[in-house]
């Protein structure tokens, strides 16, 4: 608890000091490009490229750090990730429907744990954010950039790179590569067919920045992007989800407003469906996340009024737009997650918090994740929890039984290592994670339309902190079979 209760003030601290800048930006929202106006971007890079880090850590020189009597923490991470411990020799294991490792598995790919993984049916779409390092042809490293989330002082480039890895060789491809500070919705990626769809912002809004909002189309055959404008002022915490060809983005425009669109890439068409405004008051209703099932836009609304305690609304509409029915739900989350609350202003707090995942499987069941320490599970139907484990969503897996994995599971805790849960008709059924080993957490999961997962797995520490050097996936056909 006491590492949780470490972590997640750190991160409500960065939340606040974000949204204060946001805050202040105020920008009118404009329908304006990301890129070039009214076109399609697309690149084509056929030739693959082989991930030059196959050298071990024995034989790999390091760059040597900037020295200086009081480093910043930048420059500490940096020194971490330059650590010649850093590469893994294996970091990708091949299984089979029975569990045995398949013995191509390839060697020398650099994977941090700031690396979002997603299983496609044309092989590992991985998001690399890279630093370039002087001299680093010299250096032998890795062909001239470091692999993992990386923001330098020291070359002022932040880039970023989208590779399709092939699991069996290493070789990778690359789709697409940015140069500036970028956020995705990378726990949110939407695979269709050939398509991978995820939701990029590009600018920093610690800086003021105004934040254009994109939806980038990765195909995965041709290996090209296309990409749809949606807003010129948007925020990175965003939830997008799809239906019925149609995908659906929040936008947190200003400080007071949030919209959400409906982009059709079919007539390349991105329109307006619901917006909140609360006013400089910030009485009322604001968006707060999305998410689409059984043909309906289901939205949660934080409800504000002065003087009174916070207050979450989920709603559900038509395709066409029209309200079914709306439920507020506050009592059903702080029945399951009150006891980790410290008083009433810190629940208060954590009601209002930006969320990172919601969704309704079945009608019935809702699961509420804020970027703090709430985390539901709980039943729509009769008011009661489902589950008080601290629970993250897979990326890619149904609307109706959806698979779990943990947040966090300490070195002392009573739940198994390696476990995943699927959700199955209101009650989560335990399953072994493919070649989970003793003394590692679960830390992604993603689902293929094939039947194979993709885990990814770091090592546990002594005192139960995940080793940050540590990054293994692990590919397995058949095992998560019903």
């Amino acid at each position: 608890m006491k590492r949780r209760k470490t972590v997640c003030g750190i991160l409500l601290l960065v939340l606040l000091v974000t949204l204060a800048a946001c805050g202040k930006s105020g920008t009118e929202p404009a329908a304006k490009s990301a890129s070039k106006s009214g076109q399609e971007k697309t690149t084509q890079n056929e030739t693959k490229l082989k991930n030059k880090g196959s050298a071990s850590p024995q034989t790999s020189v390091p760059t040597e750090p900037v020295k200086e009597e009081n480093p910043t923490a930048l420059q500490e991470y940096l020194a971490f990730l330059r650590d010649e411990n850093t590469p893994h020799k294996k970091p990708i294991r091949v299984l089979d429907d029975r569990g045995a490792e398949s013995p191509a598995a390839p060697d020398g790919i650099d994977l941090m744990y700031g690396s979002t993984c997603t299983l496609t049916e044309y092989g590992i779409f991985a998001d690399m954010h890279t630093e370039e390092i002087p001299d680093a042809a010299e250096s032998g490293q890795n062909g001239g950039t470091l692999t993992g989330t990386v923001m330098t002082e020291e070359s002022g480039k932040h880039v970023t790179e989208f590779r399709l890895i092939d699991e069996k060789t290493g070789e990778y491809i690359v789709l697409a590569r940015y140069e500036g500070v970028i956020n995705e919705t990378a726990s949110r990626r939407i695979v269709r067919g050939d398509k991978l769809y995820t939701v990029i912002s590009i600018g920093d809004p610690l800086k003021n920045e105004r934040v254009p909002m994109i939806l980038a189309e990765f195909d995965l055959k041709k290996r090209g992007l296309s990409e749809y404008r949606i807003t010129e002022n948007g925020f990175p915490y965003t939830s997008v989800d799809e239906m019925n060809g149609c995908f659906y983005v929040l936008c947190f425009e200003t400080s007071t407003s949030s919209v959400a669109y409906r982009v059709n890439p079919a007539d390349k068409s991105v329109k307006a469906v619901l917006n909140t405004e609360t006013g400089e008051s910030e009485d009322g209703e604001v968006l707060r996340a999305l998410y689409t099932a059984d043909d309906s836009l289901y939205v949660l609304k934080l409800v504000m009024e002065s003087g009174k305690a916070n207050r979450l609304r989920a709603e559900r509409y038509s395709d066409a737009g029209t309200l079914l029915w709306q439920r507020d739900i506050t009592e059903m989350i702080r029945n399951a997650c009150g006891h980790l609350w410290m008083n009433e202003a810190d629940g208060n707090a954590e009601l209002a918090m930006p969320v990172s995942d919601f969704a309704i499987f079945g009608s019935r069941y809702l699961y509420y994740s804020n970027y703090s320490i709430t985390k539901a599970l709980v039943d729509l139907q009769t008011g009661e929890t489902v589950s008080t484990l601290d629970l993250c969503r897979d990326l890619n897996s149904g609307k109706e039984t959806p698979y779990f994995y943990l947040a966090y599971r300490d070195a002392e805790s009573a739940e198994p290592a390696g476990h995943i849960y699927r959700l199955e008709g209101g009650v989560l059924k335990s399953l072994p994670a493919p070649g989970a080993l003793a003394g590692t957490e679960v830390v992604s999961l993603s689902s293929a339309a094939d039947g194979r997962v993709l885990v990814g797995y770091n090592s546990l520490l002594e005192d139960g902190i995940a080793d940050y050097k540590t990054l293994q996936l692990v590919v397995a056909s058949g095992c998560f079979a019903k």
